[in-house]
């Protein structure tokens, strides 16, 4: 029916206040007292940043750098992740080149010195700033910096030894083999040896060519890891301006003779390559349902009184068919059960 398609593009804070029923009454990052307000029970914001930089043609064109810069920040996620640091960009992949530090002084020619048959002598190097805003455990709320680090180019060739060398090597690990920047961990004890032993080759090497500031060796093309500094700076003031936006999570606040709750809910899903996403598809949809049936079981006298933003979920379209008076207990029946549908919306496509 019509109903899980409204309440599945509802927004997220569409949960909080929905029922309501009478009941029984390293480094120092800032100084002393300048902790930003909490984001949560647990975290705090804070402004990330990190440099790399990455070659290409001399001739490539913009939109070929940024391609470049993506495929390396988004191989920043899994340390983050597993650093337990969330950021505000989807995977540091879905960004735009204005969201990038890089100038025209941020680009040089360079000289390979020996490079591989039929390679480019030269090539650009682009260097590049990526700042985010981040969410990080209260418990780094001291904490100005993450060693950690990111892979460079075509990485995915090297699946097997980045799955050995700097990942757990379990079976998760190893199904996320065409996604190695999910559980890229550089923060475990081999891998960072690893990464540390590969950059004194790299300047072992260069050091015997006598290489200066504007040639590389072909070992920093051919490099896997990147060792790098993740920067994390003190945040903005939350105060309601930024999200979550707390004003309405807990709007109405506290009433005499009512308890009051949230359930927070959001699609969460990823569709299959290649596979077009439907609507049922939602799985945070129907936790949402279980969740409510749960507390419907309990307290089967509450019921809607308010949404935010206004909406009216008695009145319903099923294909040509209107549905009046509906409970949260039949959304509940029809999308866990599949049964109690009105007698007149029979077909499985006015169902949905």
């Amino acid at each position: 029916m019509q109903t899980s398609r409204v309440l599945r593009h509802l927004p997220l804070f569409l949960g909080v206040g929905l029922l309501a029923a009478a009941c029984g009454a390293e480094t120092p990052a800032v100084e002393a007292g300048e902790d930003q307000e909490l984001i949560s029970q647990t975290a705090l914001e804070r402004k990330l940043s990190f440099e790399g930089m990455v070659y290409v043609v001399e001739s490539a064109s913009e939109a070929a750098i940024l391609d470049a810069v993506q495929r390396q920040t988004q191989t920043a996620f899994g340390p983050l992740r597993l650093a337990n640091v969330g950021v505000g960009k989807r995977e540091l992949k879905d960004i735009k080149a204005a969201d990038l530090k890089i100038s025209a002084s941020s680009k040089e020619t360079v000289q390979v010195l020996d490079p591989k048959p039929g390679a480019p002598a030269k090539l650009l190097r682009v260097r590049y700033k990526y700042e985010d805003t981040a969410i990080a455990p209260k418990t780094m709320a001291r904490r100005s910096s993450l060693a950690l680090g990111l892979m460079n180019g075509n990485y995915e060739k090297q699946s097997e030894r980045v799955l050995k060398e700097c990942t757990n090597n379990d079976s998760h690990d190893r199904e996320m083999v065409d996604a190695l920047w999910y559980v890229f961990n550089p923060s475990l004890t081999g891998c960072r040896k690893v990464m540390n032993d590969e950059q004194k080759s790299i300047d072992a090497v260069r050091a015997t060519k006598l290489a200066t500031k504007l040639q590389i060796v072909q070992a920093e093309l051919d490099r896997l890891y990147v060792p790098m500094t993740v920067r994390l700076a003190p945040g903005k003031s939350t105060s309601g301006k930024i999200w979550p936006e707390y004003h309405r999570l807990w709007a109405g606040g506290v009433e005499k003779d009512k308890f009051i709750t949230a359930l927070v809910n959001g699609e969460i899903d990823h569709g299959e390559p290649g596979q077009q996403k439907h609507v049922i598809d939602d799985s945070g949809y129907r936790e949402m349902m279980e969740q409510m049936e749960v507390i419907l079981n309990a307290r089967p006298g509450l019921k809607i009184v308010a949404s935010d933003p206004s909406t009216d979920f008695s009145t319903l379209s099923a294909g040509t068919k209107t549905v009046k008076n509906a409970t949260f207990q039949q959304f509940v029946e029809w999308e866990l059960h599949g049964t109690g549908f009105p007698p007149d919306v029979t077909t499985t496509a006015d169902r949905l």
